[in-house]
């Protein structure tokens, strides 16, 4: 098994080492918008629920943000909020991202981009392109501020292009029902 499936684990423990490398011990992580939803999972889920009036924000305004659209992020924030401390738990969602991110990078090379070389190189060369993914100036620019609709974005953007292609290429239930599904997860990148 560990042969079959080294690649991802080499880039697991990438992502691994840069999490243990950034995460600061005692820390909570605050970026852009310092909304933090693990402080009140109901009220938060309540306010994307009814997000088109925030009457939390002044004296109450009409939603200009898709607070809505936070709503898939929020959901599972709050089922990982069971394992993991609310402390920890924006850290662990943009170092996700990072993993998703270079995961799809890795599934599109090998199975689209490099078919047309043996296994071997198709391996080597989608490790490198997921690793340029990850260590790009782009990527440092977006995780460097979190805002969780870019990390969001960053991680989830492969996994799109890969289940639009794999549609295109099989109009199968199977692959309609994955697209589906990926583009439901996307959906706090419109926030």
């Amino acid at each position: 098994m560990i042969k079959r499936y080294w690649p991802i684990f080499l880039l697991l423990f990438t992502v691994l080492s840069l999490a243990i490398t950034n995460y600061t011990p005692g820390t909570w992580l605050t970026g852009w918008d310092n909304l933090h939803p693990e402080f009140n999972f109901p009220l938060n889920i309540k306010r994307s629920i009814f997000a088109v009036w925030q009457e939390y924000q002044g004296l109450g305004l009409l939603g200009g943000m898709g607070h809505a659209a936070d709503l898939p992020r929020q959901l599972l924030l709050w089922i990982t909020s069971i394992i993991i401390p609310s402390q920890l738990l924006r850290y662990f969602y943009h170092f996700l991202m990072l993993l998703v991110g270079i995961l799809g990078i890795y599934c599109i090379s090998v199975n689209y981009i490099l078919t047309g070389y043996e296994l071997k190189t198709r391996i080597k060369g989608s490790i490198l392109a997921s690793i340029y993914y990850l260590l790009n100036l782009g990527t440092i620019q977006y995780f460097y501020v979190p805002f969780e609709p870019y990390s969001t974005f960053w991680g989830l953007f492969p996994w799109e292009i890969y289940v639009l292609i794999r549609y295109i290429n099989d109009s199968s239930r199977k692959s309609l029902v994955l697209l589906f599904l990926v583009n439901l997860l996307a959906v706090p990148q419109g926030y």
